[in-house]
Parts: C-alpha cells; sequence; structure tokens
C-alpha cells in the first residue's frame, strides 16, 4: 500500500511538472486594442508561431483587406517584419516563415 501510494504521488507530481504554462506577452493586450478597432470582421487574429526556436505572434488585420500584409512580433513586440502584402513576402530575416516554423494555436480573435 505504501508503494501504491508513493507511486501515485511521483506520477501525479509528473504530470503537473511536465504542463507547460502558456503565458502572453503583456504588450499583446495593446496589440488586441489596435486589431479590434480593425473594420474587418473576419480573420482578424493573433496567431502564435515557434520559429527559429522563439515564440513569435502574427498580427492578422482580417481577410477584408485586399492584399493586407501581416505583421510578425516576437514576445516583446518588437517588430520582426511582414508576410503577405503586396510584394507577397514569406521571409522574416531572410528565412522563409511558413516553411520554418510551426503554428502552436490562434490566441487571440475578434
Amino acid at each position: 500500500m505504501k508503494k501504491l501510494s508513493i507511486l501515485l504521488i511521483l506520477v501525479t507530481l509528473t504530470i503537473v511538472s511536465c504542463k507547460e504554462e502558456k503565458l502572453e506577452p503583456s504588450c499583446l493586450n495593446d496589440k488586441k486594442s489596435e486589431l479590434k478597432e480593425s473594420s474587418c470582421e473576419d480573420g482578424v487574429q493573433i496567431s502564435l508561431y515557434k520559429f527559429q526556436g522563439s515564440n513569435v505572434y502574427l498580427l492578422e488585420k482580417g481577410s477584408c483587406i485586399a492584399d493586407g500584409s501581416i505583421e510578425v512580433i516576437d514576445s516583446k513586440c518588437n517588430r520582426l517584419g511582414f508576410l503577405g502584402g503586396l510584394a507577397g513576402s514569406d521571409e522574416i530575416d531572410g528565412v522563409k516563415f511558413y516553411e520554418n516554423s510551426s503554428f502552436v494555436e490562434v490566441v487571440w480573435e475578434k
């Protein structure tokens, strides 16, 4: 019985300690406020990606803007660049973004 109790405690601790906590940078609140002002109703969102080992956020202004670009920021809200737009850019820091990143989740949407 004692061994079973110890085993249950260890399993519980392992599960709790392995849980990854996702914390949004506080500067995203300002970005959310800006995006709420968008005239678009569809496609306005902030998405989290892993890129070059770091969390980056894509600020999408919506699908009603023809040739609109998507701003890419880091976890301190520093601008890394833009994707799409008139030029159709697909690179951040000279690296093809979508080929070298992985989608994590949509953090916020209008």
